[in-house]
């Protein structure tokens, strides 16, 4: 596994993509979107990072469902994050969902924005490590 690739995490198991394959990454989560889930377990957590080195990558973690997502963008140096930004909705949105990756964790739902905005800085982020300037980021990810 190489920069070449895309590693995307999900429900527990790993699936490999090649950079040229973006429409394919891109019906895979949508895809994963759409699954038939109980409304009490919440949203789905993606994970995705170039290449196969955990310590040293650029990554984004996506809560997947319904017409609006939550992306977070890492990069990762030395196995410590040094650049860390989550989406913003332009509206004031009071509230949490849980989204399960390996546990649940309670997403606030001001992250959400529309998720054809979230693919589209998915990319540009994995492909170049630029954020969406059509986006609002915030360093906060704590709220």
């Amino acid at each position: 596994m190489t920069d070449a690739t895309y590693v995307v995490t999900a429900k527990g198991s790993s699936r490999e993509f090649k950079r040229e394959e973006w429409d394919t990454l891109e019906r895979y989560l949508l895809g994963l979107s759409v699954e038939p889930r109980l409304s009490r377990l919440g949203l789905l957590g993606v994970h995705v990072q170039v290449g196969s080195d955990q310590d040293n990558c650029r990554a984004a973690s996506i809560a997947v469902g319904g017409p609006e997502w939550a992306l977070l963008v890492t990069q990762m140096t030395g196995g410590f994050p040094v650049e860390e930004w989550r989406t913003k909705s332009a509206r004031k949105r009071s509230g949490s969902v849980d989204v399960y990756w390996d546990q649940p964790t309670p997403i606030p739902n001001s992250w959400f924005i529309r998720s054809e905005r979230v693919l589209h800085s998915l990319r540009g982020w994995l492909e170049s490590g630029v954020r969406d300037p059509k986006v609002v980021w915030s360093t906060n990810v704590a709220s």
